[in-house]
């Protein structure tokens, strides 16, 4: 991409304010922000974030932190997320990747009464058969997955080993969920579909 890809551009904006703007609109108050290999440069780029310090902007209270061990990839980046926040009083927690555009608020609405409702210990989105973000998190399953090795483990596997009923994909038309930005050529797709909508 050129450039780490919460700082690409989006429509005047850097993609991770995007990001973070419509966890806000969604009724987020809580957010952590994991940087990983490109602190340094999300660092200098972008005032609301701070290591190891709050920033509240728009009612959004954003909480940075570093990944110690990032060359584990992204279980490790979820393990120093859900750390941070277990040390909070939450019940529950959600995550959304980078790559991952967040879907617009009533899916964030309809994941967290689902959880809830059915007392799950993973909830994610699906559309036309291709896996999304947010993916919300039961408070005993985070506390499960801060303790597993990074090397050995990923969020795909392991939620195959959840019992029955305890992991829920949930059926969305939300036309962001399934995309996954990692070259050039889809964030261009997405931004083009994104002018459309």
């Amino acid at each position: 991409m050129k450039t780490p890809k919460g700082l690409l551009d989006f429509f005047g904006k850097p993609w991770l304010v995007h990001q973070l703007d419509v966890y806000q609109q969604a009724g987020g108050k809580t957010a952590v922000v994991v940087l990983g290999y490109s602190a340094d440069i999300y660092l200098e780029a972008l005032s609301c974030l701070k290591v190891d310090q709050t920033v509240e902007t728009k009612g959004l209270k954003i909480t940075t932190v570093v990944n110690p061990l990032p060359q584990y990839g992204p279980f490790s980046t979820i393990q120093t997320g859900l750390s941070y926040l277990l040390q909070k009083d939450f019940s529950s927690f959600a995550f959304l990747a980078l790559d991952r555009p967040a879907p617009q608020p009533i899916v964030w609405h309809t994941l967290t009464d689902i959880l809830y409702g059915k007392d799950a210990d993973m909830v994610f989105p699906v559309r036309n058969g291709k896996d999304g973000h947010p993916v919300f998190l039961s408070k005993n399953f985070a506390q499960q997955i801060i303790q597993l090795d990074p090397r050995t483990n990923r969020m795909d596997q392991l939620r195959k080993t959840l019992p029955e009923g305890a992991c829920l994909a949930v059926e969305q038309t939300d036309i962001n969920i399934g995309f996954n930005l990692n070259t050039p050529e889809q964030w261009q797709e997405f931004l083009d579909q994104s002018r459309t909508v």
